[in-house]
């Protein structure tokens, strides 16, 4: 395999990496799932947060996807992010 063969596929590879990144883990459901997107948003109540902060240390696997909440939440919202 050449060079450019190889920069193709990790280019392709790039390219499909949020379509697949998640594949495989067992994503939150039903209420969770509900509460969980309402939290990424600022949405969800103040006597909640320590029940959604516990289940994402349980599943640290979700944090990800809860970052990946926000940022779409944003992006739709036209929010841009701002630099630290």
């Amino acid at each position: 395999m050449e060079l450019s063969d190889f920069a193709r596929i990790m280019a392709f590879l790039d390219r499909c990496k949020p379509d697949v990144e998640e594949l495989g883990i067992e994503m939150p459901a039903g209420e969770l799932h509900d509460k969980l997107v309402e939290f990424a948003v600022g949405d969800c109540e103040d006597t909640e947060r320590p029940y959604l902060c516990n289940s994402l240390k349980k599943r640290p696997t979700w944090v990800r996807w809860v970052a990946r909440q926000v940022t779409d939440k944003r992006g739709s919202a036209g929010v841009e992010p701002h630099d630290n």
